[in-house]
Order: C-alpha cells, then sequence, then structure tokens
C-alpha cells in the first residue's frame, strides 16, 4: 500500500514544481519587459541633442549611469532565472520519471510500454 502513497506524493511534487516553474517563468517575463522599458528610456536619453547647464548635464549623466546599473541588474536576475528554470525541468523530467517507475511497478507489468502522463509532467500545460 505504500506505492500509492509514494505516487500521491510524486504528483502533490510536481504540481508544487508545476507552480513553482510558473511563478519562475511570470518574474522572468516581469524583468524582460523591465529591461525593454529601461532601454528604450535610455535609448530616449541618449538621442536626445541641445544645450544643458552643466548642473542639468551631470544630472543627466547620473540618470543613465542609474538606468546603465538597473540594466545589469535585470540581466543578472534574469540569467539567474533562467538557471532556475533549468533546474526545475531538470527535476520535473525526474519526478515524472519516477511517477512512470511507479506506476509501472503498480501494474506488475514490467516489459509494458509506459503509460503517457498526459498533463502531470508538463510545466507548459
Amino acid at each position: 500500500m505504500l506505492k500509492p502513497r509514494r505516487e500521491g506524493r510524486v504528483c502533490f511534487r510536481l504540481a508544487e514544481l508545476k507552480k513553482q516553474y510558473q511563478q519562475t517563468l511570470h518574474t522572468q517575463q516581469s524583468c524582460i519587459a523591465q529591461s525593454n522599458e529601461l532601454s528604450l528610456l535610455l535609448e530616449k536619453m541618449l538621442s536626445w541633442s541641445g544645450n544643458l547647464a552643466p548642473r542639468e548635464l551631470r544630472m543627466q549623466k547620473q540618470k543613465i549611469a542609474s538606468i546603465h546599473v538597473k540594466q545589469q541588474h535585470l540581466t543578472l536576475q534574469q540569467q539567474s532565472l533562467m538557471l532556475l528554470l533549468q533546474q526545475l525541468q531538470t527535476r520535473q523530467e525526474e519526478l515524472v520519471a519516477e511517477l512512470q517507475n511507479l506506476l509501472n511497478k503498480r501494474s506488475g507489468d514490467i516489459f509494458s510500454h509506459p503509460r503517457p502522463l498526459s498533463d502531470m509532467g508538463d510545466f507548459n500545460a
């Protein structure tokens, strides 16, 4: 009777993993949107032409530097999110294989073809 409990635990872990994957994906998309907005703002600031008083020029340069730092931070965050998504995908594949193994053992037919797990192991579903 342990196998159904193990199957339940694996299914629960898959569901939690899927939720974490979706949240991470949402955060990554938000970072991309923020980065795009900053790029447009930076492009607008850099393409501006005209005369500024020394104080205003210094403030403008500080704003540009600040935007650049924010963009670098977002780039690093996007890279770490991409790595996390890859790790979640790997863990998901491991859990699907474990669940498939449990289901095959439960059916008692080791030589049967693996039963497809339609929506359990697909983060994109």
